[in-house]
């Protein structure tokens, strides 16, 4: 893996107490599958992390918009009239529930010797946001691309992603992607499934 560029790196740290803020506010949403209810297809909890997210996307500049109160999307670049396709990364805002087995509160964001704890900091709540906010920091040095980028919350994952259907019911699927779920940055192969894209340089 290549290093990260001095200058990114350096323009991230500038900044990581915004990003540290910003996750701390979407971890302490316990954003467990529950019930159905009004406006709500997967339990109060995801929808209100949803909203959440949507919230700092807009705070940070982003057109955004949401499917059926259960899928929303964050995007950057051309509008779609200039880019009808685009690149999509996807993750999931939705947790699995905790048990009596924490050390650290489950639903706030403890660091401890430069390690963070909380619900959802590695699946998948962290890795969402880490390129939320990386692509905030491209937005704001201005770097534009040849195609839209779309990041895509979902909040049923684990509970058998019946929210996609309904995405994709109202919009198209990316022409590429990658999902920064589990080991980040990112995921090119998950439990026997790969899938063999080709960029062709288009972002």
């Amino acid at each position: 893996m290549k290093p990260i560029r001095a200058d990114f790196k350096a323009l991230f740290e500038a900044h990581a107490d915004e990003f540290l803020a910003d996750l701390r506010e979407v971890l302490r949403v316990p954003s467990v599958c529950g019930a159905q209810t009004f406006e709500a297809p997967f339990g109060i909890g995801p929808k209100c992390a949803l909203e959440t997210v949507l919230a700092i996307a807009d705070r940070m500049g982003f057109r955004t918009g949401q499917v059926g109160n259960c899928v929303g999307w964050a995007e950057y670049g051309p509008d779609e009239m200039q880019a009808p396709t685009y690149f999509g990364i996807l993750g999931h805002l939705d947790v699995v529930d905790v048990e009596d087995d924490w050390h650290y509160p489950p639903f706030e964001l403890t660091q401890v010797d430069n390690m963070l704890y909380g619900r959802g900091v590695l699946d998948n709540k962290g890795p969402l946001l880490s390129t939320l906010f990386a692509l905030y920091l491209i937005k704001t040095q201005k770097i534009t691309f040849k195609q839209r980028v779309r990041i895509i919350f979902g909040t049923d994952e684990e509970s058998g992603s019946q929210d996609m259907p309904i995405y994709l019911a109202e919009h198209s699927a990316p022409y590429a992607g990658f999902t920064p779920d589990c080991k980040f940055p990112a995921v090119y192969g998950e439990r026997g499934l790969l899938l063999d894209v080709q960029l062709d340089g288009r972002l």
